[in-house]
């Protein structure tokens, strides 16, 4: 497939003004009527201003291009053979650098809210008491229950533990 730096004359007829940027000699035949370009040329001419757009979403077409504080530059660069997103980087380099920068300003600011939300919907959260689970008091072995039952024969099983509790904070382990 022949690209776009042989055949510039892949913009579309209602882009006239256009050609005038594209070298002479492929963009028009040997009776100087424009040349009649492939699918593939078109389909070419179609995914590099895709490609344009990408970087600036202001340049939809080649007229925008060529409205544009880059289109002499851009103009230039085409008749020297570059291909148009080669020559759109090149000429719109100053604006392409500006729109990165403000997109990472923006992504940056995105972040900033999206942490101070975050921030808010927490709130004092972290202050909020643990709740307590089960009734933290330790099991009575077997063994010592028995002995329990012994001195405290009217005792039940919860006065039991709660006394076995007492002399575990008490003694120490």
């Amino acid at each position: 497939m022949q690209n776009l730096e042989e055949n510039a004359a892949v913009v579309p007829e209602d882009e006239a003004a256009a050609e005038e940027s594209l070298p002479a000699a492929a963009a028009r035949e040997g009776n100087g009527r424009p040349a009649e370009r492939s699918p593939q040329l078109e389909a070419a001419f179609a995914q590099e201003l895709a490609e344009i757009a990408g970087l600036d979403p202001e340049m939809t077409d080649v007229r925008a291009i060529l409205r544009s504080d880059a289109g002499p530059k851009f103009r230039e660069y085409v008749r020297k053979g570059l291909t148009f997103v080669e020559a759109f980087r090149l000429a719109a380099a100053d604006r392409l650098e500006a729109l990165r920068d403000a997109k990472a300003a923006e992504a940056l600011r995105d972040a900033r809210a999206a942490e101070a939300a975050r921030m808010r919907s927490a709130g004092k959260g972290h202050l909020s008491a643990t709740r307590s689970q089960g009734q933290g008091a330790l099991p009575v072995p077997g063994e010592v229950k028995e002995m329990f039952r012994v001195f405290f024969p009217d005792a039940s099983d919860a006065e039991i533990q709660k006394m076995y509790n007492e002399d575990r904070k008490r003694l120490g382990k």
